[in-house]
């Protein structure tokens, strides 16, 4: 991961998770792509959100959510893509080498690569993320839509 990307190659992966407490884990995950904005600033444009629900697990917890998430979510990246940097709102983020590992085996099988960063408050900067998941809570299922 020494390498330098194009623009177009990375996507973003802002994620926001929550454990309903009945054995459910709601995600909801925006994939966009970072472009530059005169000024200097850079704006990141959406291209496809995912409301996911996981009734399934073995054991319902984020930290174990992350990467079955993650996995989830590499499934719908667009095709060029050869970075994908997951930001998410749980302090389990802060363990990113481990979640790297964890995901980054799946990632290398697809010729991509994957970072962690802990974004504490990230769902305040996206709101759409606890929009998505709450949504997926009152559906009672999962939703994958291009935007």
């Amino acid at each position: 991961m020494d390498r330098r990307y194009e623009q177009l190659e990375v996507t973003y992966a802002h994620m926001a998770l929550i454990n309903v407490g009945d054995g459910r884990i709601a995600a909801g995950v925006q994939l966009s792509q970072r472009q530059a904005v005169e000024g200097g600033r850079a704006l990141h444009v959406p291209y496809r959100v995912l409301s996911l629900l996981y009734a399934d697990l073995k054991t319902p917890n984020i930290r174990q959510s992350i990467p079955v998430t993650a996995v989830d979510t590499l499934q719908h990246v667009s095709h060029d893509t050869k970075l994908v940097i997951f930001a998410g709102n749980t302090p389990h983020f802060i363990q990113r080498r481990r979640l790297e590992s964890d995901v980054g085996m799946y990632a290398t099988l697809r010729g991509i690569d994957v970072k962690f960063q802990h974004k504490p408050g990230i769902e305040r900067v996206i709101p759409d993320l606890m929009l998505l998941a709450n949504d997926a809570i009152r559906r009672g299922g999962s939703c994958i839509c291009a935007v």
